[in-house]
């Protein structure tokens, strides 16, 4: 008669086929000898259990269909054997950041200024020497936990309306964002929300949107994915346009790569699955990527209320007298269908549509709307439709925006004509100049916006074609009918041709051509002595233009600034042809750790002119006031510890520490992780670190304070210590000091001891027997004390 098995619970290495997977699996083993097991323990295995049964039911490895399985008791272990119907796929997300957000750090509190001065001189033929002007644009913030407070405004010498020096304030604003709702609140001067179909104006009032940017590892657009199978580690190659963007290793079994990198439009990409002896399997991969569609389920929205602000530019407080309210929303039903909504209004006033997006079989995407709107008792409508694809390598886009009846809009019912007077600044702060407006000009939407476009590349002349035309009918009646050609065209070393050509078929005799090539060069090219700072990233170009006023001929040679300190740029232009478009122009630029400076020389037959512009940074904080750059995104004060420490942002050196031990790094990426590092090589020998590179995620336009926790190491020194017999004490031997702090003997009896006094005595074990030796000690500046040969008695 069989004995019986005892139940029993089990702690078993799982395998798949023979392979390991890395995992254990508890499992109960009844008194018949089958095995059981939770269904999220088995899921964890990557085994499918059917639906009838919970999460935390006891599920029969019988019952799993197809599964069969090998239970070795000694080796205490199970294999499974399954096809891959019923396993899990495995889910690799392509994005990178499958781990979650980057935890925000918390807002310090401090304050930012960004400046830009410049100025214009010149010396003209009919007049002389003339000063053309200057001006001064500021971009304040002050930044904390409760948000940002900002500020603009513009200075200058000669204003548009009275040629008198000027202060226009430009826009205030308290923005802050809430990080776990991912909404954005902003009070004062702000932008309304917009849809494809719609017109975005400025106001002042309040405003709550969505605001996507605060989760950079959030996927908002719906990507395509990629699922296949393994029989064994593979590696999985996506290309998309012949270029491979993905390189992913995979484990055998199902698999299912998500979120492929892909920026837009449509087409089919290549996946090639490799193996680790080369034998490869490739399929293709049709894909539809379009910022117009929303990843089903999310949402995003913009409501404000507010005030229309008026003369942007020109007049710093001036707004409309009456209320007005904007609303926009869009919904992804499902990763093909995104819906759409807005709606506005002001007194007399009423505007409001729908819309939708859709995907069609990753072949085509469609986007429609209808609005309707009443104002002052007369009705009007709005639609837009557009169509865009790509088959066969050609991309083709088509969209039409038409108006209906008496269509009007928040834009065009606070629109205020421009004028310089008493009368029009008090009449526009008490409401709308409707008639005024209506006679001088009219901003109402267009009656009519047509545009198509198709580009493709054409093997037979080695480059592509782009074709374009745009219908406008502006609602007084005016019509435009813009037609363009683009080609382009590789060529060697790197270089391409271009050329295009447009008209407006509704203007006689305005049909404009320019064709040109460009080519980069390098110090090789150049001169094999001239510094690097001076010859790369260097273009060479040449054009011809032909149009209406005449043929000119133009070449130049550029090196654009670069972002790090110490970049110097220059762009050196010569056009000849007509006498009115001859121009000869100069212009230096250099970039240092405290600004920007620009300068320019132009020479034309009417005279010589220059301008001057310097551009940089006030920071204040961390404790310190720095100058730099400008900064417009988020930024970092490093605490190096010791003054002339290389500081490096994303592995690229980008300051250099003060005599405070402190520096300014801009141009970090707001809730992003960004890697901050220093470079120990100057650092005092008698430093001690705690890490040499920190990842933080700064707020939005805000800064965040990088300690890295430099500090004077405790009196040590290295000592010598030498044996009975005269002789170096073995490595490996520990000892202590009189006030306990254990020390290691390393090679040549050379011991690293801290926490030294100036008189000292130290233990050492030799198993059995201990040793002992006294020295004295006194500290040496910037240098690590070597002390001995000491006998250890």
């Amino acid at each position: 008669m069989a004995q019986a098995i005892q139940e029993r619970a089990l702690q078993l290495e799982a395998s798949m086929a023979g392979r390991k997977l890395e995992l254990i699996g508890s499992f109960f083993q009844r008194r018949d000898g089958s095995l059981t097991a939770k269904r999220r323990e088995l899921e964890g295995l990557g085994l499918k259990v059917p639906d009838r049964f919970a999460a935390e039911d006891d599920v029969a490895l019988s019952d799993l269909p197809g599964l069969t399985y090998r239970f070795d008791e000694p080796g205490q272990s199970i294999d499974f054997t399954v096809a891959d119907t019923g396993r899990i796929a495995t889910e690799y997300n392509l994005r990178g950041s499958a781990t979650g957000p980057a935890p925000v750090g918390a807002s310090g509190t401090g304050a930012v200024l960004n400046y830009s001065l410049f100025g214009a001189a010149g010396r003209d033929q009919s007049v002389g020497w003339l000063y053309q002007g200057a001006s001064a644009s500021f971009d304040a913030r002050v930044y904390g936990p409760l948000g940002v407070l900002s500020q603009t405004a513009l200075v200058t010498s000669n204003a548009l309306y009275d040629n008198r020096a000027s202060a226009v304030r430009l826009e205030t604003a308290w923005t802050y964002t809430d990080t776990k709702s991912l909404i954005t609140y902003r009070a004062g001067d702000t932008i309304s929300g917009a849809l494809a179909w719609t017109r975005p104006i400025r106001m002042g009032g309040f405003q709550m949107q969505r605001n996507f940017a605060v989760r950079p590892d959030l996927v908002t657009l719906p990507l395509p994915s990629v699922s296949g199978s393994a029989a064994v580690p593979t590696t999985v190659d996506v290309y998309v346009n012949n270029v491979r963007t993905v390189s992913q290793d995979v484990n055998a079994g199902p698999f299912r790569l998500t979120n492929v990198p892909i920026v837009g439009g449509n087409g089919t990409a290549r996946v090639v699955v490799r193996d680790a002896s080369g034998n490869t399997s490739e399929q293709s991969l049709p894909f539809f990527v379009s910022p117009d569609l929303l990843r089903g389920g999310l949402h995003d929205f913009s409501v404000e209320v507010g005030f229309p602000r008026l003369y942007y530019g020109t007049y710093s407080d001036l707004y409309s007298g009456e209320l007005a309210g904007s609303a926009s929303g869009r919904y992804g039903v499902t990763d093909f269908f995104t819906v759409q909504a807005h709606g506005e209004g002001t007194r007399g006033l009423a505007n409001g549509g729908l819309g939708a997006a859709f995907a069609v079989s990753n072949l085509a995407l469609f986007n429609v709307a209808g609005a309707g709107s009443w104002h002052e008792g007369r009705y009007g409508g709005q639609v837009f439709a557009s169509f865009e694809t790509r088959i066969w390598g050609v991309s083709f886009y088509a969209s039409t925006l038409r108006t209906i009846g008496d269509y009007e809009d928040l834009a065009s019912v606070t629109a205020q004509p421009l004028l310089f007077g008493a009368s029009q600044v008090a009449a526009s702060s008490q409401g709308y100049l409707g008639g005024l407006s209506a006679t001088l000009n009219s901003f109402r939407p267009p009656k009519a916006v047509d545009r198509i476009s198709i580009g493709m590349p054409v093997a037979a002349i080695k480059g592509s074609v782009n074709l374009s035309y745009v219908h406008l009918q502006q609602a007084l009646g005016e019509t435009n009918n813009i037609v363009s050609a683009t080609y382009t065209r590789p060529l060697p070393y790197n270089g391409s041709f271009f050329a295009t050509a447009f008209t407006d078929v509704s203007r006689p005799r305005n049909l404009s051509v320019f064709a040109g090539v460009s080519f980069p060069l390098n110090a090789d090219v150049l001169n094999r002595n001239l510094p690097e700072s001076l010859t790369r990233d260097v273009i060479v170009s040449s054009g011809v233009n032909a149009g209406p006023d005449g043929v000119t001929v133009g070449s130049e040679i550029t090196k654009p600034l670069r972002q790090e300190p110490g970049s110097f740029g220059y762009r050196i232009r010569d056009t000849e042809g007509a006498r009115v478009q001859q121009q000869r122009l100069v212009a230096l630029g250099y970039r240092g750790n405290n600004g920007q400076i620009t300068a320019t020389a132009m020479q034309t037959p009417n005279g010589l002119y220059g301008t001057g512009q310097l551009e940089g940074s006030v920071v204040v904080a961390g404790g310190s006031v720095f100058f730099g750059n400008r900064i417009d995104d988020a930024f970092a004060i490093v605490n190096a510890g010791a003054p002339n420490v290389d500081v490096l942002f994303d592995n690229r050196r980008v300051a250099q520490s003060g005599s405070d031990g402190k520096a300014l790094v801009a141009g970090l990426r707001a809730y992003q992780n960004n890697k901050v590092a220093i470079d120990t090589t100057n650092l005092p020998l008698t430093a001690a670190v705690d890490t040499t590179q920190e990842y933080v995620a700064p707020r939005d336009r805000s800064g965040v304070v990088v300690d890295f926790g430099v500090k004077a190491t405790t009196p040590s020194a290295i000592v010598i210590l030498n044996g009975q017999d005269g002789k170096p004490l073995a490595a490996g031997l520990r000892g202590t000091t009189a006030e306990g702090e254990g020390f290691v003997v390393g090679y040549d009896g050379r011991a690293y001891i801290s926490k030294l006094q100036p008189a000292n005595a130290v233990t050492v074990n030799l198993d059995p027997a201990t040793c002992t030796a006294t020295f004295p000690f006194a500290p040496q500046a910037d240098a690590i004390a070597t002390i001995g040969p000491i006998a250890c008695q």
